[in-house]
């Protein structure tokens, strides 16, 4: 049986929620009426940039500039730039394909991953009343995150 979790991290790897907002985080309705004593829905925090990763889903990763596939370095590429005592730190690399410099966390995956220090993640393996994987769904809960951190969010759907 799959595991399937839905994480959300901010656009900019770097940023940190606060106390505050993961205090108004908790009282959204989509967190608030769904989080129960089996820890569905967890945030984290951390000193260092981790990656939140699409499991089986990821099929494919491009250049972003000349769509080439970057599967063929990818993998040395996140070798490169983690440490670790440190975790990911610099996360531009330069393309083979087309020689230009981008951040790892600006590939097109094929469904999206990304780096974070800051992630709200949501096993859902649990019954949840409420359609995830519907995009207008998962745009208002984007939304609502923007509204208290004044940051974009991405949305993370992981298989494993």
């Amino acid at each position: 049986m799959s595991e399937y979790y839905m994480s959300f991290i901010p656009d900019n790897p770097s940023y940190k929620l606060d106390t505050t907002s993961i205090e108004l985080i908790k009282k959204l309705s989509f967190y608030s009426n769904y989080y129960n004593e089996e820890d569905n829905i967890v945030i984290e925090v951390s000193d260092v940039i981790q990656f939140a990763d699409c499991g089986g889903n990821l099929e494919e990763a491009l250049c972003p500039f000349c769509k080439v596939s970057a599967l063929d370095w990818w993998g040395d590429a996140m070798g490169s730039v983690y440490s670790e005592e440190s975790g990911f730190e610099d996360l531009n690399v330069t393309t083979p394909c087309c020689q230009k410099a981008v951040s790892l966390n600006d590939l097109d995956y094929s469904f999206p991953q990304g780096f974070y220090k800051s992630i709200i993640r949501i096993d859902l393996l649990f019954k949840i009343n409420l359609d995830f994987s519907d995009k207008q769904v998962c745009n208002k809960i984007c939304e609502e995150l923007y509204k208290i951190t004044n940051t974009t969010w991405r949305v993370i759907h992981a298989r494993y």
